[in-house]
């Protein structure tokens, strides 16, 4: 839903936000980003919610510390792309949060909550 809103109204907020051509240029260019990162978001934020509720805060920890390090290696790869190379890395670490709690997820479950 919010990716739908933000590709519906993103350009009116960006007029909203400023009046400066310049800006409103660059906002659009990287708009198609900004529409993009809650769908991948979305799963990092709602495992850290399960992790934290779970008290699996060293799991989320060590997840982080792993998903910081597939950021950069994806900064490093995209950076001669600019902010979209930025952008990008911050869309792979989304995912890579999202994706390796989701692959470490089973194994807590039973491990914590054994029935």
């Amino acid at each position: 839903m919010v990716a739908i809103t933000l590709a519906l109204l993103g350009p009116v907020l960006i007029d909203i936000m400023t009046a400066n051509e310049e800006v409103r240029r660059a906002a659009r260019e990287f708009l198609i980003f900004v529409i993009a990162s809650p769908l991948l978001a979305v799963f990092a934020f709602a495992f850290d919610g399960v992790y934290i509720g779970a008290t699996w805060a060293r799991d989320m920890r060590n997840l982080m510390v792993l998903s910081l390090v597939i950021f950069l290696g994806a900064w490093l790869a995209l950076r001669s792309f600019g902010n979209a190379g930025l952008w990008g890395a911050l869309l792979v670490h989304y995912a890579a949060r999202g994706g390796l709690e989701a692959l470490r997820y089973p194994v807590l479950l039973k491990t914590s909550f054994k029935q």
